[in-house]
């Protein structure tokens, strides 16, 4: 498939990456709808994420995430923030590598935990134990499917959400030149 630059924009990463963040500012410097494929999910099951873990659980949270995704790679011209664990499952690493430009925002773990404000919202962070280990072990066991689902790796420690968008954007460029 052609991935112009038409195609969809995926942001892929670690909660706290600022995928939502660079998402809609993304959008707005391209003139295109922000989509953040959490609120898709959160508005039709009408439950919070948090809510669809504790009641229905991960499996139906990720079947449904997948329908989300599967949805939104139907339409074009979108930048689309996804929910962290999007990648995995390789159905939904295939909409990601196919169906326009795949955006990995790289982060450490010690960047995510200074970046994340409330994990009441986040399942993967709850219960016992320290905040920072629990980020290098999701980093760890998704890190492989970040890196080799994306066209594109911004490294995002050191940079403002202003320079991940422009980073993006250079990025989209050369490949738009080059292709």
């Amino acid at each position: 498939m052609d991935k112009s630059i038409k195609q969809n924009i995926y942001l892929i990463g670690m909660m706290g990456s600022w995928k939502s963040t660079t998402g809609k500012l993304l959008a707005e410097r391209l003139e295109r709808q922000f989509v953040d494929t959490d609120n898709l999910l959160t508005e039709k099951m009408k439950m919070s994420i948090p809510q669809i873990f504790k009641y229905l659980g991960e499996e139906r949270f990720r079947r449904e995430e997948a329908l989300c995704l599967q949805s939104v790679s139907e339409e074009k011209d979108k930048v689309v923030a996804t929910g962290g664990g999007i990648v995995l499952t390789e159905e939904n690493r295939r909409l990601l590598r196919t169906r326009g430009h795949t955006f990995f925002l790289k982060a450490s773990p010690g960047t995510l935990a200074g970046r994340i404000r409330n994990i009441a919202n986040r399942p993967k962070l709850h219960g016992p134990g320290d905040l920072l280990d629990k980020l290098r072990k999701l980093t760890a066991d998704r890190l492989e499917y970040y890196t080799g689902t994306a066209d594109f790796i911004v490294d995002t420690d050191a940079l403002t959400t202003d320079e991940v968008v422009d980073a993006v954007l250079e990025k989209l460029e050369e490949a738009h030149v080059n292709a």
